[in-house]
């Protein structure tokens, strides 16, 4: 119990601020239009949904394009208005707007006859009006965005720079900027609209009699609310966790309502358009680019391979100093596959990256024993369960679940392994499945047969992996490694070496390994690449 505390105290802490801020803004509610976004000049209800978020004006002038509300998207039959005055008026919506032209036309000469009755309206946040999203036809916009989740289309990646004018994206920057939150609530409302359980306007042809408008209204309400609580908790998140960092915590805490798959690409569609310059979601729509899907193509998922092309492609060159039995090297590990994965899905799928990995013993001298074993007599016995419980609350943000059945000691034969994943093409998978079976399956990093069903899982033949480690294949150039990374003063792990010239220490959040991976795309951009 004690390693799920952490988790548990933020996103009971998110839970709460979501709850405070929907108290907030209902008893704000008639401070701010939803439709415009500016101070509401005269209170008006919409029946039957008795929302009051609207001005008036905004209402009616909403009224002449579609007949429902722009919150919980049920029919509006009735506006009620002058609320504070003893007896409040009514205005009934005509029922045919789409329709019968006259009834249009009546409609706007009462809009435009309101209009000249009504004082021009002060922009005390005037700011704000750059935010307007009324669309004429947003269930376009909405079957584009669902598309791009049919087919789990990343966004292609913009780097931060002064000609682009996209920018990095922190928590404290949402705490801080009101127009930040603004626009992270304005794509949000959008998006969760792409689900189908989160659209009050989803399935409305499935039930279309009289006697199906009121369950069709409670409907219309219950999602509508489901909706709106989803957003304010997402905003909640998204001041209290980086959006792509932070061990994983935000795609964790929003998965349970869409699923990890929809979360990640959530994320990071949201994350591109708060980075971008853009105020409108019609200009970002125009502006963000997708690689085209074409038939029989393949999905852009390999983490340490690239895919062929007849266009120019830029090589990368990654080492990565790491050890098998460093959980941080695992994690580390698992962070840099999502982020060459994300790279290649949004920066370019045509690119080919090589990750070369570099043996590194944190102590050769390591004996042979069980891992609480070693934990106990490095830390004491009494602190066991503490330092498990903390492990394992650095895996579970990861999706993962740790074992400490397993057995600890010299890791030569494992990195030798690794060289034998190098010649066969697949070193990436050999190391992760080397340290799967240590982490997770409470293996023996010493036992050559649990090594060789590493090498097995990762696509290796189980009897070559044998005869390698029976041999001593490989061990001369693990021992050089090992002294070249001493040598160069590496004293922790893990750290990555992008094409020689940008490092990563640590296992960084997959956001700050990506932008490195765009630096070092835009600086190999500048040298001639023989293809």
């Amino acid at each position: 119990m004690g390693s799920d505390q952490p988790a548990d105290d933020l996103q009971r802490q998110v839970l709460q601020n979501t709850l405070d801020e929907i108290a907030t803004r209902q008893e704000d509610a008639t401070d701010c239009c939803v439709i415009c976004l500016e101070s509401i000049a005269e209170v008006c209800e919409a029946v039957p949904c008795q929302h009051r978020n609207f001005d008036y004006l905004c209402l009616l002038s909403w009224l002449e394009q579609s007949p429902k509300c722009p919150l919980c998207k049920a029919v509006i039959s009735q506006v009620r208005h002058a609320l504070d005055e003893p007896v409040a008026k009514t205005y009934t919506v005509p029922k045919s707007i789409p329709k019968a032209q006259t009834q249009q036309s009546d409609t706007r000469s009462y809009a435009s006859s309101i209009r000249r009755q009504i004082p021009p309206r002060r922009h005390p946040y005037s700011h704000r009006s750059r935010y307007e999203t009324l669309s004429l036809n947003p269930s376009d916009d909405i079957a584009r965005r669902r598309d791009v989740y049919r087919h789990n289309r990343y966004s292609k990646h913009v780097g931060s720079n002064r000609l682009s004018r996209y920018r990095e994206l922190t928590p404290a920057a949402l705490c801080a900027d009101n127009e930040l939150v603004s626009r992270a609530r304005m794509w949000i409302r959008r998006e969760l609209q792409v689900f189908s359980f989160l659209n009050p306007d989803a399935d409305a042809a499935e039930s279309s009699g009289p006697a199906d408008s009121s369950s069709r209204n409670i409907m219309h309400q219950r999602r509508a609310n489901n909706a709106e609580f989803l957003l304010e908790y997402i905003i909640a998140v998204l001041k209290s966790v980086d959006i792509m960092g932070s061990a994983g915590q935000a795609e964790e805490m929003i998965a349970d309502f869409l699923g990890k798959d929809n979360t990640r690409l959530f994320l990071h569609e949201l994350r591109a358009w708060l980075r971008s310059p853009y105020t409108k979601l019609a200009d970002w729509d125009r502006a963000v680019q997708y690689d085209t899907p074409t038939a029989g193509s393949a999905r852009a998922g390999s983490e340490h391979g690239g895919m062929s092309s007849t266009g120019s492609r830029q090589d990368q060159q990654q080492a990565k100093p790491g050890h098998p039995v460093c959980p941080w090297c695992f994690i580390g590990a698992l962070r840099l596959s999502r982020a060459i994965t994300l790279y290649l899905k949004t920066v370019s799928s045509s690119d080919t990256i090589v990750i070369k990995w570099h043996a590194y013993q944190l102590n050769p001298n390591t004996p042979t024993q069980p891992l609480v074993s070693k934990i106990a007599s490095q830390w004491g016995a009494d602190q066991v369960p503490s330092v498990k419980a903390r492990l394992n609350g650095i895996a579970r943000r990861e999706g993962l679940e740790f074992s400490f059945d397993s057995v600890i000691g010299n890791t030569r034969d494992a990195h030798r392994l690794e060289k034998l994943g190098r010649k066969v093409g697949c070193e990436m998978e050999v190391a992760l499945e080397i340290m799967g079976m240590y982490f997770l399956e409470g293996g023996d990093i010493t036992s050559k047969e649990d090594l060789a069903g590493a090498a097995e899982r990762a696509g290796v033949d189980r009897e070559m992996a044998r005869e390698w480690l029976e041999g001593d294949d490989g061990g001369e150039e693990v021992d050089a490694e090992v002294l070249k990374m001493q040598r160069m003063g590496v004293k922790g792990v893990p750290r990555y070496i992008i094409n020689g010239e940008f490092t990563v220490d640590g296992a960084e959040d997959v956001g700050d390994i990506l932008e490195k991976l765009v630096l070092a795309r835009d600086e190999a951009a500048e040298e001639p690449v023989d293809l």
